[in-house]
């Protein structure tokens, strides 16, 4: 069930981005530069896309992706969907395509440190809508992982 909802959720903000008139050719670019392995966009996805000039920061779509995912891996240990944090990392690579690199989704949220996650998802809610935000089961499971 974990790999069905990160992925769903790493696409539908890959289509978020479009959405917003980001350039197919950006998205897929940030895909690959930030390392996931899925491929989020489909080619009716990127024919169906109606680009309008927008300005776009490579390193923020970037960001978004890696972000969504790890909150999406986190609420899926705050509810128990995953057994634990190892089950978790290894879902999120092997299953869903997150990048490698990172360890995992919540190695990720490890590797960023608490308070930047925490700050960082916060500041990406306010701009790009609730999908970011770390509900209170969340953060207290997020905050339980790394103090263990």
């Amino acid at each position: 069930q974990m790999s069905a909802r990160l992925s769903t959720a790493l696409r539908a903000e890959a289509a978020a981005m479009l959405g917003e008139g980001v350039v197919p050719a950006s998205v897929k670019h940030a895909v690959a530069g930030a390392g996931f392995t899925l491929a989020l966009l489909d080619d009716n996805a990127s024919a169906a896309a109606v680009s309008r000039p927008a300005a776009v920061d490579a390193a923020e779509l970037k960001q978004r992706l890696l972000y969504r995912g790890a909150v999406e891996a986190a609420s899926c240990l705050a509810e128990g969907v995953v057994a634990g944090v190892p089950e978790a990392n290894i879902a999120s690579i092997f299953a869903c395509g997150f990048p490698g690199w990172t360890g995992g989704a919540i190695q990720f949220i490890a590797a960023e440190g608490l308070p930047r996650f925490e700050a960082v998802a916060a500041a990406l809610a306010q701009r790009h809508g609730p999908r970011f935000a770390l509900g209170p089961a969340v953060r207290d499971s997020i905050r339980r992982t790394a103090a263990a």
